[in-house]
């Protein structure tokens, strides 16, 4: 009966081991970007909680991994050396280099995306772009239906990141369901108020945020012409539109929901072309008149 007690003890001992081996290998597990030409390779990446996630430069000039929050920071990082840090808690980690580029520019933005949901690592999320993003969201249908009106779509899958400020179906249905409709059809109007939604670069709730600690931030568009960012007490402003709670994060770029459309200056440069300049070409944007809002 005691060796029976024995072995039985000692098997449950062995279990143990094997348990907490494993989770202790399962914090362990590593994944890596890499630093070249300047970015982040992928500049995207989603994990599980637990996650140990290496950066390793490559260029032959020194970058950092410095988090917009301040949660990190990998000090110089100099040609072949490297930086770790174990992600634990779901949410959105933005990053940058705060050496040869500023944290509040985003041609060198990093994410990590972690999430409990995610069964091991992987890149990516579940919406790869911004217009999947889009197009999966039931309160972005009319503003899905402007970008595929515009033939934005292409540009907007095929590179990035892109950061979207999306109005929301009811912003539309403010507008007037007459007015909304006749901006759908008409794709010369159309295409620079779409347009004027769309910034290039990676803006996260926090990077939004610190841009305005000093004051207004501005950011500009692919129309050509610049949005304002503000924040009022806790809230964050686009152009005196309140940004929306909902974040949506894609492979190349980031998704936010605003309650109304943003309606560009009147006269805005046209979108540049090989063969164009901003000083001869202006586009006329003719405004619908906006219902007032209840």
């Amino acid at each position: 009966m005691k060796i029976r007690k024995a072995t039985l003890g000692l098997c449950a001992v062995l279990l143990l081991c094997l348990c907490i081996g494993s989770a202790c290998g399962q914090e362990q597990t590593g994944v890596k970007i890499e630093l070249r030409n300047s970015s982040y390779y992928p500049p995207t990446m989603t994990v599980a909680p637990g996650t140990t996630v290496a950066w390793t430069n490559y260029d032959s000039v020194s970058h950092s991994v410095t988090s917009m929050t301040g949660l990190f920071d990998s000090g110089a990082l100099e040609t072949g050396e490297s930086f770790t840090y174990t992600f634990t808690d779901p949410g959105t980690y933005a990053y940058g280099c705060r050496i040869n580029q500023s944290l509040q520019d985003t041609r060198m933005p990093g994410r990590i995306i972690v999430s409990d949901t995610v069964a091991g690592n992987m890149t990516g999320t579940q919406a790869d772009t911004v217009i999947e993003a889009i197009e999966a969201d039931a309160n972005l249908t009319v503003f899905a239906q402007a970008l595929n009106a515009t033939n934005l779509t292409a540009n907007l899958t095929a590179s990035g990141p892109y950061t979207v400020f999306a109005p929301n179906d009811e912003a539309f249905a403010d507008l007037g369901n007459e007015t909304a409709a006749d901006l759908l059809n008409d794709t010369q109007n159309l295409t620079p108020i779409i347009r004027y939604h769309i910034v290039e670069g990676l803006y996260t709730v926090p990077q939004l945020a610190n841009l305005t600690e000093s004051g207004n931030a501005t950011l500009p568009t692919l129309l050509g012409t610049n949005i304002t960012v503000t924040r009022e007490g806790g809230a964050l402003m686009v152009d005196n539109i309140t940004l929306g709670t909902t974040e949506i994060n894609a492979d190349n770029g980031i998704v936010h929901t605003i309650d109304a459309v943003l309606m560009p200056p009147e006269e805005t440069p046209a979108p540049i072309t090989e063969n164009e300049t901003t000083d001869t070409n202006r586009t006329q944007i003719e405004m619908p008149t906006l219902q007032n809002r209840s």
